[in-house]
């Protein structure tokens, strides 16, 4: 018979493994495999680095090579992407391959025996989550190697906040590219497809990053502490090379430079992209978003200097006002005078700030002022709705109207996030045995307020002790945990433990009414 009467096809190999290969895709695979391929290239770096500075923790990085080339080339080998990826399967992959990403982080600091394996794992997830407290007293004890580890650990985690707000939030509508997510006109998307969105946005924040390392070798800062403080500032890290942070250098050019690039990590990424590709510079001050965010660095800038004074000189007293400000509100937590040694309200001012946040699609954490912004419509439209109860009105951002899904499913995230915070805290003051019951309350909002804001550090005037180094084995992990799901965001969160408790019940056998068996 030939091909045109219909003659029967001979079954392929591919036809009859087609069902092996589709069980062989996974995007949560896929991540962590990304993951340990950035960790395994992180690792070699680093040890090429201890090698030539003559550091002795080469061991340290040589394994964490080994291991994470490992997990990269196995399930890289046997994994791959699926043609369409549900909402679920991307949440639970940002979830594990944010998991794989601290424990591989760990390693270094596990295997070199230079912390505790409670102390490693916060290390760990502080940088990740680009959060700036830190359980070593002197960073500047470490060799370059590792101190090289710790901001790339923090620079490779806003990459991955890149990612998220590309292709995980707009799922949500909680902060992604989406007109529900970014609801200002400056900040629409980008590019009609992800890869584009991606490469643009990584653009920028690779371009920041350049310019920081250039203008702190300008300004005088050794070249490799510059080019620490370039990935750990445009990261809004915070991570620093010296025990007093960037207060250590006592230079006034040096903390201009990490105020103008803190200020700009905390803008909208594809405002920012906005601005410099297509030269739009009136973009900044027509959007409404940032019009609120300059606003805020300036009142909490204002407060900080009138709680502070002017005992150094008005010039002085205004930078470390506005250093203090956007190192708080852009959440990077660099200091160059500690929390515990200004006025308690002050202090209290720069908290609020720091669980804020920037503005949204920024490389900043926090709550983000987007979401505020929509709260504050949500309520004023409510009490005007008392004294007009007919009144049909849409919840506004600026110009921008928001529909009802998309205040809802704001509200629900910061009332996630806010329930995260009541927790956490108490957690804190009534398991860890390290806080003081006089001043527990105070020590465990601000600790949870700073984690969930991946702020930090939180030595607040009246705390009892110093974050995270005198908290406990029970403190610490706690924080940890805080800390990753303020930068995960709670609802990928509880979307991946909800589905792997479901997974879990697929392996207890459920007896089924007849009517279902009978379907």
């Amino acid at each position: 018979m030939t091909a045109g009467t219909g003659a029967r096809r001979r079954p392929s190999f591919a036809d009859g493994h087609e069902e092996r290969l589709d069980q062989r895709r996974s995007v949560a695979a896929v991540g962590m495999a990304g993951v340990a391929g950035v960790s395994a290239t992180t690792a070699a770096i680093c040890l090429v680095v201890e090698l030539l500075t003559g550091a002795e923790e080469w061991l340290s990085f040589a394994t964490t090579l080994v291991l994470a080339a490992a997990l990269a080339a196995g399930l890289g080998l046997r994994y791959r992407l699926p043609p369409v990826a549900r909402t679920t399967a991307l949440l639970v992959g940002v979830v594990w391959s944010s998991l794989l990403a601290c424990g591989l982080v760990a390693l270094p600091y596990l295997v070199s025996g230079l912390l505790d394996p409670d102390a490693a794992i916060f290390e760990a997830v502080a940088g990740v989550t680009t959060t700036s407290a830190t359980t070593v007293r002197d960073p500047g004890e470490l060799g370059h190697g590792l101190l090289l580890w710790r901001a790339a650990s923090q620079w490779t985690g806003a990459a991955g906040v890149v990612l998220l707000v590309v292709v995980a939030l707009p799922q949500l509508g909680i902060g992604g590219l989406d007109p529900g997510g970014v609801v200002t006109r400056s900040a629409r998307r980008v590019a009609p497809r992800a890869s584009a969105a991606i490469r643009r946005l990584g653009a920028v924040y690779v371009g920041l990053t350049v310019i920081a390392g250039i203008a702190y070798v300008a300004v005088g800062m050794p070249t490799f502490e510059a080019l620490i403080h370039a990935l750990t500032t445009a990261s809004t890290g915070g991570f620093s090379t010296r025990a007093g942070s960037l207060g250590a250098f006592d230079s006034a050019a040096i903390e201009i430079v990490a105020i103008v690039v803190m200020a700009a990590a905390g803008t909208s990424l594809p405002l920012a992209w906005r601005v410099v590709r297509r030269r739009e510079f009136g973009a900044l001050w027509s959007s409404v978003e940032f019009r609120m965010y300059f606003l805020v660095l300036v009142v909490v800038a204002v407060v900080h200097l009138a709680g502070n004074g002017v005992d150094d000189g008005v010039p002085t007293g205004i930078r470390q006002s506005a250093f203090a400000s956007t190192s708080a509100i852009s959440t990077t937590g660099f200091e160059i005078q500690s929390l515990a040694a200004i006025d308690p309200g002050a202090a209290a001012i720069l908290i609020l700030g720091m669980g804020t946040g920037a503005m949204a699609a920024s490389l900043s954490g926090g709550f983000k002022l987007v979401r505020v912004m929509a709260v504050y419509g949500f309520v004023r439209r409510e009490l005007v709705r008392q004294l007009h109860p007919g009144l049909k009105a849409s919840v506004r951002v600026g110009r921008s109207a928001l529909s009802e899904p998309m205040v809802n499913r704001m509200i629900g995230s910061i009332s996630l996030s806010l329930g995260l915070l009541v927790v956490g805290a108490l957690v804190l003051s009534a398991v860890d045995p390290a806080l003081d019951s006089s001043t527990a309350i105070i020590d465990a909002v601000s600790i949870a307020v700073t984690s969930v804001a991946n702020a930090g550090p939180a030595d607040v005037g009246g705390a009892s002790l110093s974050w995270p180094a005198g908290l406990g084995v029970v403190g610490r992990l706690t924080s940890s945990a805080l800390m990753l799901v303020g930068r995960v965001e709670v609802t990928p969160v509880l979307v991946a433990a909800g589905l792997t408790s479901e997974r879990l019940t697929v392996l207890v056998p459920r007896r089924r009414p007849n009517r279902q068996l009978d379907r």
